[in-house]
């Protein structure tokens, strides 16, 4: 308990400082709660307890619809969340951005306070303004990461679904920069990121490419490299029947295609409606990506399982550059046959 009520004027007083320093920094704006609130952000426990005992709101809300318990969890205060519970505070309460308390711990990386949070299939299952559950805000740069990423799966929260979208392919890239490699890896590896009907995602590889990084190609390959069951993406189409030397082919990434060759992905597979990746270079006018295909052992024709017949030469009739090269061109760079 404090000594005297001036101890608490002093928290308060400490906590405003604190949360306007802080809350400009962070949301541009300056803090207005309750003094419970004020009692969270002082991390005086003293305080904490004295305004409880007294029978304060526990979940009046701030200028950003914050309860108490979300501003606990948002500070990552285990000690405060754990006293906010017992006095009774809504696990279900959400701020402005329909974040839960649950949602900050499992940012946080915090498993003792997600387990103090966690006593409701309801809560756990609610989502935020983007469809994000506690599952999307346990991918961090925590070491806790994979541990709680693995907690939320056994505990239901299924990752295919249309509202796990940091989990699919095509958004995890986006989460790189912060995430940790062996929590890409246990991603990748988990058969989390199986490509559901519903679930819209894309192929690691191809995403990988579409920014023309070599460096992001290189990390991905040696997590395919390590995890076996990954290498399935190098030749697996997406739901739109893309491969990812296709995409690569088709929209002139030649440092992808080269790439995605030299890590022997399939020239002669068909992936994407153009047929195999030299088709769709060739009906695009990637002359380069035309040029490393041919060169890796692509064929020219051929007839497929519907007994379509594909021909480079009819695909690439728009683009005479092409054209040139496959009569000219590629026997000028080959000294015995120009000879």
């Amino acid at each position: 308990m404090l000594g005297s009520p001036s101890d608490l004027i002093n928290a308060v007083s400490l906590a405003s400082q604190k949360d306007m320093y802080w809350m400009r920094g962070r949301r541009g704006q300056a803090f207005r709660g309750s003094l419970l609130h004020c009692a969270v952000l002082s991390s005086f426990q003293a305080s904490l307890n004295l305004l409880l005992s007294d029978g304060a709101d526990v979940d009046g809300p701030d200028e950003h619809q914050r309860s108490p318990l979300i501003l606990a969890a948002e500070l990552d205060s285990t000690k405060a969340v754990r006293l906010l519970v017992k006095a009774g505070a809504s696990l279900k309460f959400y701020d402005d951005q329909n974040q839960t308390a649950l949602m900050y711990a499992a940012s946080a990386g915090n498993m003792e306070m997600i387990r103090v949070l966690d006593q409701s299939e309801e809560v756990a299952l609610m989502t935020d303004d983007n469809g994000k559950t506690p599952l999307q805000y346990a991918l961090s740069d925590k070491d806790t990461a994979i541990e709680v990423c693995n907690y939320f799966v056994k505990r239901g929260l299924d990752p295919a679904l249309d509202g796990f979208k940091l989990l699919s392919p095509d958004k995890y890239e986006a989460e790189e920069g912060p995430m940790k490699t062996s929590l890409l890896a246990c991603i990748l590896n988990t058969g989390y990121l199986q490509f559901a009907d519903n679930s819209g995602t894309r192929n690691p590889l191809s995403v990988a490419f579409m920014g023309n990084d070599p460096g992001r190609l290189y990390r991905l390959w040696r997590l395919l490299q390590r995890y076996p069951r990954t290498r399935k993406y190098l030749n697996e189409e997406t739901k739109d029947n893309y491969s990812p030397l296709c995409f690569a082919a088709m929209y002139g990434k030649d440092i992808g295609v080269q790439q995605l060759l030299r890590y022997e992905a399939d020239p002669n597979m068909e992936g994407c409606s153009q047929g195999s990746s030299p088709m769709a270079a060739c009906t695009f006018g990637r002359l380069q990506a035309v040029e490393g295909l041919v060169r890796s052992g692509a064929v020219l024709s051929y007839t497929n399982e519907n007994r379509v017949y594909k021909n480079a030469f009819d695909a690439a009739l728009p683009h005479p550059q092409i054209r040139l090269w496959f009569f000219i061109g590629r026997f000028q760079d080959q000294p015995k046959l120009s000879s």
